[in-house]
């Protein structure tokens, strides 16, 4: 348990996939399905970067993540990953004494912050920000494996521990 670890006050950060961006793709896509008439709800969300497929379970989001296979157009190899029911992990992190903070779409968290991250991914070299400081579609982000069509599709969080 991170709690534990923590010293009271002290903060807890995280990355995760951004399940709410990812679910509502889905739901989009298989609304698409249903509008063209088709019997079969695809499990799947496609484009020329990444394949996300979704197995097939009985609960439409189960309570440990709705599992999911990405695979990125140039990787051979796909990851398994879980979609989490953030107000799931909210309840569990209250239960561990940690109090939510924040939760933000990593675009949005690099644009309200630009000011702060833009100099520092302008001296790393690797032209990843333009003159204003925005990041540069380009075929690979700062994370280095993920293509940057798939940068909305990750979040960052914050939790604190509770002072006592």
């Amino acid at each position: 348990n991170v709690s534990s670890l923590l010293k009271p006050g002290g903060y807890f950060f995280g990355i995760i996939p951004d399940s709410s961006t990812i679910w509502t793709k889905y739901q989009k896509n298989v609304e698409a399905s249903h509008n063209k008439g088709l019997k079969v709800v695809p499990n799947s969300i496609r484009s020329d970067n990444y394949t996300i497929t979704f197995e097939i379970e009985e609960e439409k989001f189960p309570f440990f993540g709705k599992k999911y296979q990405l695979k990125f157009a140039n990787e051979a190899m796909f990851e398994n990953h879980c979609l989490v029911h953030f107000p799931s992990l909210m309840r569990l992190a209250r239960e561990a004494g940690l109090e939510y903070v924040e939760i933000q779409n990593l675009t949005e968290f690099y644009d309200d912050n630009r000011t702060q991250f833009a100099p520092m991914l302008g001296s790393c070299g690797a032209n990843l920000v333009d003159p204003r400081g925005k990041l540069i579609a380009r075929s690979y982000d700062i994370l280095g494996a993920v293509p940057f069509s798939c940068i909305g599709f990750i979040q960052i969080f914050q939790f604190a521990q509770c002072l006592i």
